[in-house]
C-alpha cells in the first residue's frame, strides 16, 4: 500500500480472525472456495497469479492454454493518473458509451459542454440528442 495514510488506517483497525469461506458459503463447491480464498488474499505477494488461477482445478473445464492469448507487452494504466475536469470526464464517458451504442443519437461533444440556461426550465436536464 503506497499511501502512508492508508497504511496507518489499516494498522489502526482491530484484529479480526478470518471467517472460513465454508461458513460464509456452505453450499459452494470446495474447489470454488479454494480459488476464492487464493484470489482474495490481502497481501498481493501471496495472491494467486493469473496463470495459477487459470490452471486451478475449479477452472479446469474452461482452461485451454491454446486458446488463451498472451499480452506481448506490459499494459500501462498511466491514463488513470491523468487529471480530468468534470466536462472532460463527461465527454470520455459519452464517447465510451457511444462506442457501444452509436445509434443512440447523443452528441458526445455537446454533452461535455456546460449546460445552457434556457427559457424552458425542464430543458436543462434532457439528454443532448444530435
Amino acid at each position: 500500500i503506497e499511501s502512508e495514510k492508508a497504511r496507518r488506517y489499516i494498522r489502526s483497525l482491530p484484529y479480526k480472525p478470518r471467517i472460513p469461506t465454508e461458513r460464509i458459503f456452505p453450499n459452494a463447491n470446495p474447489l470454488a472456495l479454494s480459488l476464492l480464498q487464493r484470489l482474495l488474499a490481502f497481501n498481493p505477494t501471496k495472491r494467486i497469479s493469473v496463470d495459477e488461477a487459470l490452471g486451478h482445478p475449479y477452472l479446469a473445464s474452461l482452461h485451454d492454454p491454446s486458446d488463451e492469448p498472451l499480452a506481448h507487452a506490459a499494459f500501462s494504466f498511466e491514463f488513470e493518473k491523468m487529471p480530468l475536469s468534470k466536462p472532460s470526464l463527461k465527454h470520455l464517458i459519452a464517447r465510451e458509451m457511444l462506442a457501444f451504442h452509436p445509434d443512440c443519437g447523443w452528441d458526445a461533444e455537446r454533452m461535455a459542454a456546460p449546460p445552457q440556461a434556457s427559457a424552458t426550465s425542464g430543458e436543462r436536464n434532457q439528454p443532448i440528442i444530435a
